[in-house]
């Protein structure tokens, strides 16, 4: 669920979403560092080292709204090398099974 983000002119009294629910930015795989940032939109390719990955998500997880997908349901998603692999499976049992299909007689 989304969480409004409300910020006051002086910055006294900022309202910004719990992050008590989400994992410890310290524990994360480099793999769920990027899938996170990428659902706040942030583009982590020019980062080199983990240390950037994770000082860009505590930033980002601080000072920006929370993101409608959940942090689990982005983690079980299929990889894109994963989604390419099972594509690939698909074209082969779609050209195996449009092979057997025709027959002469």
């Amino acid at each position: 669920a989304f969480v409004k983000t409300t910020i006051n002119n002086n910055n006294n009294n900022k309202t910004m979403p719990s992050t008590s629910d989400l994992p410890d930015i310290s524990t994360l795989k480099l793999s769920e560092l990027k899938k996170e940032l990428s659902l706040y939109g942030i583009d982590s390719t020019g980062f080199c080292e983990k240390n950037e990955f994770t000082a860009a998500l505590k930033n980002a997880r601080e000072t920006l709204p929370r993101p409608t997908t959940t942090y689990h349901e982005v983690v079980n998603e299929p990889t894109e090398e994963e989604i390419r692999e099972m594509e690939k499976e698909k074209r082969k049992a779609a050209r195996k099974n449009s092979k057997g299909s025709g027959s002469k007689g």
